[in-house]
């Protein structure tokens, strides 16, 4: 969470950042939107805000840093008076409150009478004004509470535009955390009320968070916070701009990190992540996993069935080693694939092993353009022959210039129940003989429907 690229800045704060999240009110953040969005399109806060001179300072003065030798305690406490100098120079702190003030906008709350972060505000500091010394304590607080972190002001000799091979790391090696954003209220309640977690449906174990505000304020007061801390991150990966190809769906925190990596890296650099095999495979990541196989950045994906390579993690699950490029330029024109693998060792099995090409990938899987599965080369070849004959069953009618021939058999997909979302329809044994039904029988009442045939309905 934090800024990338300090030149969004000059663009004001987007619009998405008042969308109402729990405890805002909706007046309010409506109001504050349309505030944000007259000062964001009037030409009185329209900063041509240029951060490269700045930034190549910053880098210039990293530069000297790092080539301090480690050998002496002079040198060791010269380097670090230079270090502390650079984190107290006013200008970079001057554009790290600008950025601290960006992000803050998204994690604010959204009522009357408290303190707000608008692009009028941005906008001032940037110019050198003086703003409301409220809406800078409020950028630190949030930015502290979040951990907002600024990559090009963290590494600005890492990302100089100078560098022979483009701003960026090299390489980034990394295991992120496979976490979803959305609070899982049967981990939060875990240690805290057992009986939240042992409920039967959703249903109920939200009637019972709901009766937690009588029975125990504190504990629902925190469970508040930590529910808005959630929600404000989800509204920052989704309306920020900064994860236009993960920032969707069920957001998992190794998706947006997966996104990050890659822009990280500069032109010639590379990526290696361990990560869950849906990255290539799940509906809310296929965007990223396209743009990587059409960009041609990926090298390799090696997939893990886990049998013990990670104790805590069910036997099950699958994951990957994903290595790609930053896709600045191809990396390579077919990426290798191994999956199932249970040990390193497998993996130079060339009869296991297949490369695929982006045109094979968009062959296989036209609609959604994830990375088909096989068990071996042999499988691959034989799925790539037989999809070089035979159509798909049904097209993306969006990528069709024929709809007639996108659907020829009227396939129609829908859903049915959810479990989670549709659990105040479902009854448990005991409310269902309350109701009068017994053991999934209907006992016989009076006022029963009867059907066309005069049974009991």
């Amino acid at each position: 969470v934090g800024v990338a690229d300090p030149d969004v800045l000059a663009a004001g704060i987007p619009d998405g950042a008042f969308t109402p999240l729990a405890g805002d009110d909706r007046a309010a953040a409506r109001r504050m939107k349309a505030r944000n969005r007259g000062e964001r399109e009037s030409e009185q806060y329209h900063l041509p805000l240029d951060a490269g001179e700045a930034l190549a300072d910053f880098a210039d003065f990293g530069a000297e840093v790092g080539a301090i030798a480690d050998d002496s305690p002079e040198a060791v406490r010269r380097k670090r008076t230079l270090f502390e100098g650079r984190y107290a120079d006013p200008a970079r702190w001057r554009l790290r409150q600008a950025c601290d003030l960006w992000s803050a906008a998204f994690f604010q709350s959204l009522r009357p009478g408290e303190q707000q972060v608008t692009t009028a505000a941005l906008a001032g500091h940037l110019a050198g004004a003086v703003v409301d010394p409220r809406a800078l304590a409020l950028a630190e607080s949030l930015a502290a509470e979040h951990r907002f972190f600024h990559w090009r002001l963290e590494f600005p000799e890492v990302f100089d535009d100078r560098a022979d091979a483009g701003p960026g790391f090299d390489v980034v090696l990394g295991n992120p955390p496979w976490e979803r954003i959305k609070l899982q209220e049967k981990e939060f309640f875990a240690g805290r009320d057992p009986r939240i977690p042992a409920a039967p449906n959703a249903a109920e174990r939200k009637r019972l968070i709901r009766a937690l505000e009588a029975e125990n304020p504190a504990l629902h007061r925190a469970f508040c916070a930590a529910l808005r801390g959630s929600e404000s991150r989800s509204r920052f990966l989704r309306t920020s701009g900064r994860y236009p190809l993960c920032g969707r769906g069920d957001i998992n925190l190794y998706a947006v990190f997966a996104e990050t990596v890659r822009r990280l890296l500069n032109e010639r650099g590379r990526a290696g992540c361990v990560l869950p095999t849906g990255i290539a495979t799940d509906d809310t990541t296929k965007h990223f996993f396209r743009d990587v196989v059409e960009t041609r950045s990926l090298v390799s994906l090696l997939d893990f069935e886990n049998k013990g390579l990670f104790p805590d993690v069910h036997s099950s699950y699958k994951f990957c080693l994903f290595t790609a490029g930053s896709g600045s330029r191809p990396a390579t024109d077919s990426a290798r694939f191994f999956f199932f693998a249970h040990d390193a060792k497998e993996l130079s099995d060339d009869e296991r092993a297949f490369v695929l090409s982006p045109d094979e990938i968009a062959l296989l899987n036209p609609n959604t353009r994830t990375c088909p599965i096989f068990r071996s080369r042999k499988d691959a070849e034989l799925t790539k022959a037989i999809y070089r004959r035979v159509p798909v069953l049904a097209r993306d009618l969006k990528r069709e210039r024929e709809p007639s021939k996108a659907n020829p058999w009227g396939i129609r997909f829908a859903t049915m129940f959810h479990m989670s979302n549709d659990s105040h329809l479902f009854r448990t044994r005991e409310q269902l003989e309350t109701e009068g039904w017994h053991l999934g029988r209907p006992v016989h009442r009076p006022d029963a429907d009867r059907g066309p045939s005069g049974s009991t309905g």
